[in-house]
């Protein structure tokens, strides 16, 4: 009797431990999805961050261009000013009137 009460207990208590271990393994299961999806999001997020640097590159690459051009344009504008005085100041050398505004 005394040895089928310690092997009713053992077995009570293989049961106990058997029952912990499913529920670790359900529980390791749940965090093993949670770390795939993270995982996930991870990559999709440094895809996002690639592809937002790749934009900011190209919009940096674009302002460049427009300054450059904005450059040139600037110069056109102070060499055709010069033109513009020098044409109304030879104008009023010669007695016409230089009716234009600048």
């Amino acid at each position: 009797e005394e040895v089928e009460g310690k092997l009713s207990l053992a077995e009570a208590k293989v049961v106990e431990k058997t029952g912990a271990i499913t529920k670790l393994q359900d529980e390791m299961a749940k965090l093993s999805k949670k770390l795939s999806e993270a995982e996930v999001d991870m990559r999709k997020s440094k895809r996002v961050q690639d592809n937002n640097q790749v934009a900011q590159d190209a919009i940096e690459i674009d302002n460049r261009k427009l300054k450059e051009e904005l450059g040139a344009v600037k110069g056109k504008n102070q060499e055709l000013t010069a033109q513009l005085q020098q044409a109304k100041e030879a104008l009023e050398k010669q007695g016409g009137c230089a009716c234009v505004v600048m």
